[in-house]
């Protein structure tokens, strides 16, 4: 499983390349990578949406519009870059395409990596506890934690 650090890695390479884009769809090659909504979902709460943010939260990798987020979470073997080509990879799960023909694609040999769809981060934020490496998490309150 990629630990926080790969993650943020990850963050760091598409971020720049996703800002502003606007979502057309999720094509998923293998139904189970949706985890909690299909792609007529999509259609219905994030098409032509424009990426305002792509964060971390834990090990997730975030994709914010103003009306929900996309979480990503690559699991053991999961991969997450652009491709330009119109192959696809053997081991790619599902893509995301964007209105500028841009296309996310998710590898996952494995697939156990899932995509998951929120109004907001409020079901990821009951879920984990505090970011180590936010600046608000302070010695005083991991020791409080203890």
């Amino acid at each position: 499983m990629p630990e926080l650090p790969e993650v943020q890695t990850v963050i760091n390479h598409i971020k720049d390349d996703l800002m502003g884009e606007k979502i057309k769809s999720i094509i998923p090659l293998w139904t189970k990578v949706l985890h909690n909504f299909t792609p007529n979902d999509i259609y219905q709460k994030l098409e032509k949406k424009t990426v305002v943010d792509v964060i971390r939260r834990a090990k997730f990798i975030i994709l914010q519009f103003h009306t929900g987020i996309i979480a990503i979470h690559l699991r053991m073997t999961g991969k997450l870059y652009f491709h330009l080509k119109n192959d696809y990879p053997k081991h790619c799960t599902a893509y995301i395409e964007f209105e500028s023909g841009k296309k996310l694609i998710f590898e996952d040999v494995r697939k156990f990596g899932r995509f998951y769809l929120y109004n907001n981060l409020d079901h990821i934020n009951h879920r984990h506890g505090p970011e180590p490496l936010d600046s608000s998490f302070t010695v005083k309150i991991f020791q409080g934690m203890l």
